[in-house]
């Protein structure tokens, strides 16, 4: 489904640890300790932001993190899934312009850090970010990384300076000039109305969607967007809304749009079905077939994974064959499995993760399997896999960043594989985890993390090796 179908932190696993109910999953990884720093960057033209290591020895003791040029990220928006759809007819509605309160404008030069990487090539892509206490930025890039353009909707609010976060983007980012972008806050009540912004060309203009009603969908505590998706058609679109969670619950509705401009909720998030355990992502392969994947931590035996065949209204459970390797982890009263990092790469073909959290006595420990289908769905297989965290560019490569395990503690390995997932390779042992994205099989970034330290570092040769990046804004 999403590239960066890991994202660091999920916006809801922070609303679930608010409410002691939920335990963080796919986009909210184990933090690592901070290790020591890589090599000086060689860009001095602004103050680079927190820098990571990209390797660590195993006896190296963690230092101190340093974050003097740039201040604590906020947590990282969802997923942001790679597409190639085609261009689409400008969704109706008025061009945005500046307005009173709007999110600042970053300054040329300014140093930023990134949370979000949808690089398209080698040189253009998109990201969000910014400075962390102001608001999600939506950014564009022509030479790597190195620097960015802020693109962001200008009718974005600002942050109350009482907000314990600021406002976080959800996106979609098709190509170079279609792009979908809406706002949402898990730590305030939910406003009485959102937008879900959309650009054609580029970023360089906006149009907003008629105001989404909020007051009436029912039991709303909070507005936190994620799973944002529009296919080719420019019309038919979808994102899931997390709306309260508690006891082990996430309560959440789909709004829905057939022409690009009205969103409307297609769930009662104050019934039963799919309002159990967190939602870990959302993906559509064509205007009536969806999947949704999801983690109850291990409170209940079996998986979840669910699928719509009525455009997202109602769902019902996937069934899948247990691995043959334990042929019993869907049925032990000791064991839960989650979905996670679902990827479609054409109507036929697609690969999740699923782990498996095994309570046993005194101890608890995940055991991951990455499942395929060659039909749109209707079958999986499933193969050994040497982490949750899954990110592949075509059926056959892709890699595993492991740092699932509870109390996971660096050197995460970076593991690929170029057969399926038949077998894995380890190519790197790394002193951070973090949204990877690769555009072919040796080049490729990363959104790094370790502790309260953020670097966007890059890969010239599948993994082995990366470098700091140190983006900035453009001149």
């Amino acid at each position: 489904m999403n590239k960066r179908t890991w994202c660091l932190v999920t916006l809801f696993a922070c609303a679930a640890l608010l409410a002691a109910a939920c335990v963080p999953g796919t986009t909210a990884p184990n933090t690592p300790a901070v290790v020591p720093s890589v090599a000086p960057p060689t860009d001095t033209a602004a103050p680079p932001p927190t820098t990571l290591p990209t390797t660590v020895p195993p006896t190296a003791a963690p230092p101190t993190a340093a974050a003097t040029t740039a201040l604590p990220p906020t947590t990282v928006p969802s997923a942001v899934p790679s597409a190639t759809a085609a261009p689409a007819t400008a969704t109706p509605g008025s061009t945005a312009t500046a307005v009173a309160g709007a999110i600042p404008r970053l300054a040329p030069g300014q140093a930023i850090t990134l949370t979000t990487i949808d690089m398209l090539d080698a040189s253009n892509g998109w990201g969000i970010g910014g400075l962390g206490n102001v608001g999600d930025h939506v950014l564009r890039t022509a030479d790597g990384g190195h620097t960015w353009q802020d693109v962001t909707p200008p009718a974005q609010s600002a942050p109350d300076p009482s907000q314990a976060q600021p406002n976080q983007a959800t996106a979609y980012f098709a190509d170079a000039n279609l792009a979908w972008v809406i706002y949402g806050n898990f730590t305030t009540a939910a406003p009485a109305s959102a937008t879900v912004w959309h650009t054609t060309d580029g970023g360089q203009t906006w149009s907003g969607s008629l105001p989404i009603d909020l007051s009436s969908v029912p039991g709303v505590e909070f507005f936190q967007p994620s799973d944002l998706q529009v296919l080719p058609n420019g019309k038919s679109g979808w994102f899931i809304a997390h709306l309260g969670a508690g006891m082990n619950h996430d309560y959440f509705t789909v709004f829905k749009t057939d022409d690009g401009n009205k969103w409307s909720f297609i769930i009662d998030p104050t019934q039963g079905g799919p309002q159990s355990c967190r939602k870990t992502g959302m993906h559509f392969i064509n205007a009536q077939t969806g999947l949704l994947t999801g983690d109850c931590q291990g409170v209940a035996p079996g998986f979840f994974y669910m699928r719509s065949d009525n455009a997202g209204a109602a769902w019902q459970s996937v069934a899948l064959s247990a691995p043959a390797s334990q042929p019993d982890i869907f049925t032990r009263q000791d064991a839960g499995c989650g979905t996670y990092s679902l990827h479609f790469f054409d109507a036929q073909n697609a690969n999740v993760s699923l782990s498996c959290l095994v309570l046993s006595t005194n101890v608890i420990s995940t055991t991951n399997f990455v499942y395929s289908t060659a039909d749109g769905g209707q079958t999986w297989t499933s193969k050994p896999s040497p982490a949750r965290s899954l990110t592949f560019l075509n059926p056959q490569v892709g890699w595993a960043l492991g740092t699932d395990d509870p109390g996971s503690q660096a050197p995460h390995p970076l593991s690929q594989t170029q057969d399926g997932g038949h077998t894995w390779t380890v190519v790197k042992q790394l002193a951070w985890t973090g949204q990877l994205d690769f555009i072919d099989a040796q080049k490729g970034w990363a959104v790094a993390v370790a502790d309260q330290a953020i670097s966007l570092v890059k890969t010239t040769d599948g993994g082995h090796t990366w470098q700091d990046v140190n983006p900035k804004m453009a001149p």
